[in-house]
């Protein structure tokens, strides 16, 4: 009897301890509801307790999403080195230390302020040297960055951009079975030459000839990129007439946000 009494009298014991523990957790949830319904205002003591905030127009870390005054934990886009970025902040530890806030890296952001790309074709023969070639036919312009009078791309913002260029040339007939003719076109970006596509044949027949270059260039806003004939021998020319065989196009394929933002 004495044995189950005591035994009863530890469950009792048990039971109170049970209850004291989930009142003080109550007790805490309540305090949190209350801090949550009834925030403290926060004010500032000089301009230094806010000037962080006023210079940062993005943040840059978890820290900085935290001191902004995000609480929950997933996934953020912050401004990395000269990129938006994404990452994972957990901010569960937090009200236990500050400093502890956890940050990982996810990965880069495919973001643009403004779309940029632009395909367009020859409809006629070219042939004067170290002249931007002009383009007749618009299939699209997204960002009216290339001009087709002048046959100038200026790009809207910096970051990478690729370029594609092809087309087809005419040798015109001559009394040489053994001449050289040829022709060589220069992709510049601001007036220095960035590469070249050269054709060439050896006869005398009339013949046709094809060249084509890509490439990826680092610009600046403002940056300049235009096709020219570099150089050519005599009656050679880039042909082309209805059916377009001569083609310029390109996109902006990172931009980048250094400086800014």
């Amino acid at each position: 009897m004495e044995v189950k009494q005591t035994r009863l009298q530890a469950e009792v014991s048990e039971l109170k301890a049970q209850i004291t523990g989930l009142e003080a957790q109550l007790h805490r949830q309540d305090s949190i509801i209350t801090t949550l319904q009834s925030p403290t205002p926060f004010t500032p003591k000089s301009v230094n307790d806010i000037q962080p905030k006023l210079i940062n127009g993005m943040p840059n870390s978890c820290g900085d999403l935290w001191s902004f005054g995000h609480i929950w934990s997933g996934l953020y886009s912050i401004m990395g080195t000269n990129m938006v970025e994404t990452v994972y902040c957990d901010f569960s530890k937090i009200s236990e230390n500050p400093v502890v806030i956890g940050q990982r890296w996810i990965g880069y952001n495919d973001v643009k302020s403004v779309p940029v790309y632009f395909y367009v074709q020859k409809g006629t023969h070219f042939n004067l040297t170290n002249t931007p070639i002009p383009f007749e036919r618009v299939v699209n312009n997204v960002g009216n960055a290339m001009n087709v009078d002048t046959g100038i791309f200026t790009a809207p913002v910096t970051g990478t951009y690729f370029f594609s260029v092809s087309g087809m040339v005419e040798f015109p007939f001559t009394d040489s079975a053994t001449t050289r003719r040829e022709i060589g076109l220069a992709l510049y970006s601001n007036g220095n030459e960035i590469g070249l596509a050269l054709s060439d044949e050896v006869g005398n027949p009339e013949q046709f000839g094809t060249y084509d270059m890509e490439s990826t260039l680092n610009l600046k806003s403002g940056d300049q990129v235009w096709l020219a004939i570099k150089y050519k021998s005599t009656d050679t020319y880039v042909f082309d007439n209805f059916q377009h065989h001569n083609h310029f196009t390109g996109w902006l394929l990172q931009q980048d946000f250094e400086n800014s933002v």
